[in-house]
């Protein structure tokens, strides 16, 4: 962030960042479909060089895929990816959760519950599912915090994409993020009492949860942000401001 003359500012990678992320989730850039250096440079009035960092940045976070000799590809998530994902998640974060409810004090609790609180406050699709997925992060990355196992939260933060949280998202129904939510509130509350085998069954049950839902969606063509038309060459979704058209 740029805060000189006291104000804080984005920088043109971070813009050019976000309104990549912003055209992905909205659809503009479907599922699949392949996003260029040259197109997006000219269509933001910017240079290359933050459009190259920005990409990075967005492979980083699981939005896209970098390939040789074809540029960035929107990345799509298969059923197995997720399955292998889940259920890795699954073991690590309900150890992360066991021991959290053997080191957290009152001021970490009080934390965990503030970010459940604003979780439940969002939406599932769009603008509020970015929010809400970050928000999802912070809240598993610090209960891997408070487990006090360096190894533990590094291993396990690096399988939180946020590209893949927000597709996951996306396949939620209102009473799928209903369920989620209880579960990060008796999360907290497991926590709380103290009580590991709960703190570490509630985790477990939770992140198998979302695993089934994000499948089952998948499998039924259900669980994208936007997918490519096939058959069709290319895909042309415009998002409103932007004027973005997937290659």
């Amino acid at each position: 962030m740029d805060r000189s003359n006291g104000n804080t500012r984005l920088t043109a990678m971070e813009r050019v960042c976000d309104e990549i992320r912003s055209a992905i989730i909205s659809g503009a850039f479907p599922v699949g479909s392949r996003i260029t250096e040259e197109m997006l440079a000219e269509r933001l009035s910017v240079s290359r060089t933050p459009v190259r960092a920005a990409l990075q940045r967005l492979a980083s976070e699981g939005f896209i895929d970098m390939a040789s000799h074809i540029g960035a590809v929107v990345k799509a998530w298969s059923p197995e990816e997720a399955r292998q994902i889940y259920e890795v998640r699954a073991r690590l974060e309900g150890m992360g959760a066991r021991l959290a409810a053997r080191n957290a004090d009152n001021s970490d609790i009080a934390r965990l519950s503030e970010i459940a609180t604003a979780i439940a406050a969002e939406g599932v699709t769009g603008e509020g599912g970015r929010r809400r997925s970050e928000l999802n992060r912070q809240f598993h990355l610090l209960i891997l915090e408070l487990s006090g196992n360096s190894h533990l939260y590094r291993t396990a933060a690096n399988l939180m994409h946020l590209g893949f949280l927000v597709q996951a998202y996306a396949s939620f129904k209102a009473r799928d993020a209903q369920r989620s939510d209880f579960d990060h509130f008796d999360l907290v509350a497991a926590i709380e009492s103290r009580d590991a085998d709960w703190a570490e069954a509630v985790m477990h049950a939770h992140i198998m949860a979302a695993s089934n839902i994000f499948i089952a969606a998948e499998r039924a063509g259900e669980a994208c942000i936007a997918r490519a038309p096939s058959g069709k060459g290319r895909a042309r979704k415009r998002r409103a401001g932007a004027g973005f058209e997937a290659e």
